[in-house]
């Protein structure tokens, strides 16, 4: 109910002015108090990632690849650029691993192929 329909109540002798103040102030309670959840709205903690790794697997080879995120970090502060990688945006990368937390991010398959991407 809003505070409009509260009003046209009283107008219409459907409830007294005393109910119709009562209504209203539980209503901004209501609004203040969901300001401030939203004001103080924390992200859940995730556990602390330590750790990229890839694994890519084929009929033929498999590679195993574990990567310290604090070289990552530390890649992306002396801007790090590699022609076999081509450009990373370290500042997406590691938003994306901090938001998120700990788990499987990719994990591709086909007949013959499987790649998959986490952090731990």
């Amino acid at each position: 109910m809003t505070k409009r329909e509260i009003l046209e109540k009283v107008k219409n002798g459907e409830i007294t002015s005393e109910e119709a103040l009562k209504l209203i102030e539980e209503i901004d309670k209501l609004e203040a108090s969901q300001e401030k959840s939203e004001d103080t709205h924390v992200k859940p903690k995730h556990k602390k990632a330590k750790w990229l790794i890839i694994k890519a697997k084929s009929s033929k080879n498999n590679a195993n690849i574990k990567i310290p995120l604090a070289i990552i970090r530390a890649a992306k502060k002396i801007n790090f650029k590699s022609e076999t990688l081509g450009d990373i945006d370290y500042d997406a990368l590691m938003k994306f691993i901090e938001e998120e937390g700990t788990g499987k991010f990719v994990d591709v398959q086909d007949e013959d192929n499987n790649v998959e991407i986490y952090v731990e």
